[in-house]
C-alpha cells in the first residue's frame, strides 16, 4: 500500500516593491524541488533571475513536465 502526504504551508514572499504576500503552496514530499506557476509569479510581483543552467522538469511516471529557467531572486 502507498500513502501520498501532502502538506500545504503558507510561505510569505516579498514583491519587488517590498510587500508581504502570503500565498498557498503545496509541498509534496516526493520532489526534489520546488516549484511555483508563472503566473503566481507575474501576478504578486515575485522577483526571480534566469538559472545558468535550466533543466527538464518531470511528473511521477516520468513523462516531461516542462523545463525550468528561473529561480525566485533572495
Amino acid at each position: 500500500m502507498k500513502f501520498v502526504i501532502e502538506l500545504i504551508v503558507y510561505p510569505i514572499i516579498r514583491t519587488k516593491n517590498g510587500r508581504k504576500l502570503k500565498v498557498k503552496t503545496l509541498i509534496d514530499s516526493g520532489y526534489t524541488n520546488t516549484t511555483i506557476t508563472r503566473k503566481t509569479v507575474e501576478e504578486k510581483e515575485i522577483p526571480t533571475k534566469s538559472l545558468p543552467k535550466p533543466f527538464n522538469v518531470y511528473n511521477s511516471d516520468r513523462s516531461r513536465n516542462g523545463k525550468k529557467t528561473n529561480i525566485i531572486q533572495k
